[in-house]
């Protein structure tokens, strides 16, 4: 008994070489987008006095690979966030990441095996 396959027209190798930059882009696009949910997310819930706080909640991608960056640079935002010994912590950031953590997770993993379909 012997047994004989031939590969008639391989699809998959160039896919596979082509993979890396391919999930990078996809990925970076996918966070991208929930990221910005994330922003508008964020402000809506974000208690506004001036709206300066508001103006400095952002959403940044980094550099090393499934590596974001999700804050408010203001000066007080960390006291709003977490409160002090005189005002109640008026969170805005944990909520998002809570509401928002599966569907990112979600994205990327979509955008990952849309590499490969």
């Amino acid at each position: 008994m012997s047994f004989e396959f031939r590969i008639v027209e391989d699809t998959f190798s160039p896919k596979l070489a082509d993979a890396p930059r391919k999930i990078r882009v996809l990925v970076s696009q996918a966070m991208r987008s929930v990221g910005d949910d994330m922003v508008g997310y964020s402000q809506a819930i974000c208690p506004v006095r001036t709206g300066y706080l508001r103006s400095t909640i952002k959403f940044r991608i980094g550099n090393k690979e499934l590596e974001f960056e999700f804050d408010a640079s203001a000066n007080y935002a960390y006291y709003v966030e977490y409160g002090t010994f005189k005002m109640a912590a008026q969170p805005f950031i944990r909520p998002t990441l809570d509401a928002y953590w599966t569907e990112l997770q979600t994205a990327i993993l979509q955008a990952v095996l849309e590499v490969f379909k």
